[in-house]
């Protein structure tokens, strides 16, 4: 990653998080020949462009607050990297978050989209009545594939860590992703 990638101060579990996604992204690719400031970079960015489309889009649809998590698995591991970041909506496409929670969510998007591992992104949404809605994407090839209201259901009803059903929170609903309309990428 570039440079001006390096993080400011924030939590423990922010950098330890920020500093996992970069190591895997610079050991992928000094190990297959890619430049990681380049590539790294440049994935950071698209992911940057895609949460924002995502609070853009949810503020059209009324959301005052948002809850945005982004994850990746680590190659065959079964071990995760995955950041929660809640937002608060100020209108007029501002919302207020913490810097470093942008920085880490763009850095495990970026991880997926650089190494091709398994990355999801899930936005939970709250309007003004207290209704809540969840929509979810794949990152596949460098692409936000938005998935079905059942494709979102199912990752919130199964417990990442055993396989097994588990309930989604009591009042979720669940909605068919949007599409970002981000320019092509490839």
């Amino acid at each position: 990653m570039s440079p001006d990638a390096c993080p400011p101060t924030g939590s423990a579990e922010q950098i330890h998080t920020f500093i996992a996604a970069q190591t895997a992204v610079r050991t992928f690719c000094h190990a297959n020949g890619y430049d990681p400031d380049d590539l790294g970079t440049a994935s950071a960015h698209m992911a940057a462009d895609a949460l924002t489309a995502i609070l853009v889009e949810l503020e059209d649809r009324g959301a005052v607050e948002g809850k945005l998590v982004a994850s990746t698995y680590i190659g065959n591991s079964g071990l995760a990297l995955a950041h929660t970041a809640v937002v608060g909506c100020l209108g007029e496409k501002a919302w207020v978050t913490d810097p470093m929670d942008n920085i880490v969510l763009a850095e495990i998007i970026a991880c997926g989209m650089v190494t091709g591992w398994a990355t999801a992104i899930v936005a939970r949404s709250t309007g003004a009545d207290g209704r809540q809605t969840a929509y979810g994407w794949h990152v596949r090839d460098c692409a936000f594939v938005p998935l079905t209201e059942a494709e979102t259901f199912a990752g919130y009803a199964t417990d990442s860590a055993t396989g097994e059903p588990a309930p989604p929170p009591h009042g979720l609903e669940f909605d068919d992703a949007f599409a970002l309309g981000l320019p092509d990428q490839s």
